[in-house]
This record gives C-alpha cells, structure tokens and sequence, in this order.
C-alpha cells in the first residue's frame, strides 16, 4: 500500500494557520502523512560595520533551520494525529516546492509561500500534478 502524502509549503503570514487547518482536515480524511516545508533565502556570511565575519554561513544555515522547524512544530497543533513530517529547505521557493513534491510524490501540493512562489504556483491546489481548481 502506498503512503499518501500532502505538501504544504508554508510561510509566516497570517493565512498560514487557517490553510495548515485546512489541509490537517484533508489529510486526516484521506489517511494521508502531511508534509509541512519552509523554504529561506539562500544563508550567507553575517558582516559588522567594518566588514568582518561576525556569522559563519554554516552556522546561519544552523540558526534558520533551527528556526524554521520550530516555526512548523507551531503548525503541528492543526493536525492532532495526522502524522507530520517538516522539513526546511534554503533556496528559490518555487524550485524547491516542485522539487519536494517530486522527491516525496506528493499527491496534493498547496504552494502557500512567497509571491513569487504564489505567482508561479498560482496558489493552485494540485492532485497527481494536474491543477486541481483555484
């Protein structure tokens, strides 16, 4: 039997916790594992004034991942005993939202990040990788 999935690429504004709420109720219909991604910018290098390294990129990698996962423990609460998974990603939004899909062959995929992500994405729910509707 195949494990159903549902991405949901999640940002930090207001909406994110009423479409999280949302898609708990989805998966929890259909016995699905929900999949939770944040995409953040690509770290880099932290310089004072006088343009010395003050933050390693690695450990600015360390901090936002740290931070973003605690960021989707916060979303958990929508999805009670739906098993979640979270995961953060750095880079371009887009790419890595249609790239997590193909990697876990998300069934339902709801883009809700960025508006570049939304624009390209057009906040579009997607079954199979066909659009579903708006």
């Amino acid at each position: 039997m195949t494990t159903k999935k549902i991405l949901l690429a999640v940002d930090r504004s207001p909406r994110t916790d009423a479409v999280a709420a949302i898609v708990a109720d989805t998966a929890r219909g259909a016995h699905a594992t929900a999949r939770l991604l944040h995409v953040a910018p690509e770290p880099s290098a932290v310089h004072n004034a006088e343009g010395r390294v003050v933050v390693y990129a690695d450990q600015e990698t360390e901090s936002l991942t740290s931070e973003g996962l605690d960021y989707l423990r916060t979303l958990e609460v929508h999805f009670g005993d739906v098993p979640v998974e979270g995961v953060v990603r750095f880079g371009d939004p887009v790419a890595e939202i249609l790239a997590a899909g193909q990697r876990g062959r998300a069934g339902l995929r709801e883009g809700h990040g960025s508006r570049d992500a939304r624009a390209a994405h057009g906040r579009v729910m997607r079954a199979g990788g066909r659009d579903a509707g708006r």
